[in-house]
C-alpha cells in the first residue's frame, strides 16, 4: 500500500508512505531530489557511490536528482517514507558558492549530497 501527498501551495514537494511485501524496484531514477526514512523492516539500498548499503528503521536516505538506485526490502515486509523535492527548487535554498554564486547542495556539515546515508539512533555506539 502507498500513499501520497500533495498540496498546490507546495508544488515543489511531494510526500510518500509505503507498506510493502516482498516489493522489488528495478533501478530506477527520480527527477527529484529525495528523502526516504524508513520506519520499520530492513532492505538493501544499490547505487550507492560505496556500493551495496543495508539499511535499518530509522536510517534516512538522501536521492540526488537523476541517481540510478533502487531499494529493497530483505524478507518480509517494510514500511517507509519518502519526500520528493524538485531538485531546483532545493538548490535555490541551498548555500551559494561566494566564487561562482552557483548552489550547493550540501549539508550543514559541509558534505557534499551524493546519495548519502545517515544512520538511524539504533547503529550509534554508546559511549
Amino acid at each position: 500500500m502507498s500513499e501520497f501527498w500533495r498540496r498546490d501551495d507546495l508544488p515543489h514537494l511531494e510526500a510518500r508512505r509505503s507498506s510493502q511485501e516482498n516489493s522489488c524496484y528495478r533501478p530506477h531514477t527520480h527527477d527529484t531530489f529525495s528523502v526516504g526514512l524508513i520506519d520499520a523492516g530492513t532492505s538493501v539500498l544499490a547505487g550507492h557511490l560505496g556500493g551495496v548499503i543495508r539499511l535499518r528503521p530509522g536510517d534516512v536516505v538522501l536521492i540526488p536528482a537523476d541517481h540510478v538506485h533502487d531499494c529493497n526490502p530483505d524478507d518480509g515486509a517494510w514500511r517507509y517514507q519518502m519526500i520528493h523535492i524538485d531538485q531546483e527548487w532545493a538548490a535555490s535554498l541551498a548555500q551559494h558558492d561566494p566564487r561562482t554564486r552557483h548552489p550547493v547542495p550540501r549539508l550543514a556539515s559541509g558534505r557534499q549530497i551524493a546519495p548519502l546515508v545517515i544512520p538511524g539512533p539504533s547503529r550509534h555506539s554508546s559511549g
